[in-house]
């Protein structure tokens, strides 16, 4: 039996999209225009179910034709729901490098359980991607998000000051990172 199961956490799996349960589900979620961003290139705003699917066949036509993008649907494990999502946006195969994403829309599992999310998406891409490095792109208002990040062993090494417009008010976009060296020091101690 494996000791570390790929894909579950404490509280989540990381499943495939249900094309047919989960477009109502993330369509309601973007009501939430905090979610509504990570789905959203351009204006932000609500999503249909139809623009949802059009957007979950975009995202998986994206990852098959390029192969750098990885895409997992998080749901509890105690009833199988809907949470959100987490996936490598991008994967720079040359450089062994990785950009990582974590968007919970349940309000109830917001900022409970994106540490373990990071941790689990971190493992998996340095153990099974052989990435040398992961980033992590995140808002300012996304303060318990910044903290999960930290306590994984991600450090801060970029902002970019004012560079989004949210809720009426200008907001620092930071970059997080992590090194596969890091991270095994982090995990031998």
């Amino acid at each position: 039996m494996m000791k570390y199961p790929l894909f579950e956490t404490e509280n989540c799996l990381l499943t495939e999209i249900d094309y047919e349960k989960d477009l109502e589900t993330d369509s309601l979620y973007t009501q939430d225009l905090r979610y509504a961003r990570y789905w959203c290139k351009g204006i932000i705003k609500p999503l249909s179910k139809n623009e949802m699917k059009k957007t979950y066949e975009k995202l998986e036509k994206k990852a098959d034709e390029s192969r750098n993008k990885f895409h997992f649907a998080v749901r509890t494990k105690a009833d199988f729901q809907l949470i959100g999502y987490v996936r490598f946006d991008w994967v720079f195969w040359n450089d062994q490098c990785g950009e990582i994403k974590v968007a919970i829309g349940h309000p109830e599992y917001l900022g409970r359980v994106e540490k373990e999310l990071i941790e689990k998406l971190t493992y998996y891409g340095f153990h099974e991607l052989n990435l040398h490095r992961i980033d992590c792109y995140i808002s300012q208002f996304e303060e318990e998000l910044e903290l999960n990040l930290k306590k994984v062993g991600y450090l801060k090494e970029a902002t970019f000051r004012e560079a989004e417009f949210f809720n009426n008010k200008y907001w620092d976009r930071y970059v997080y990172g992590i090194l596969r060296p890091s991270w095994s020091q982090k995990l031998e101690a």
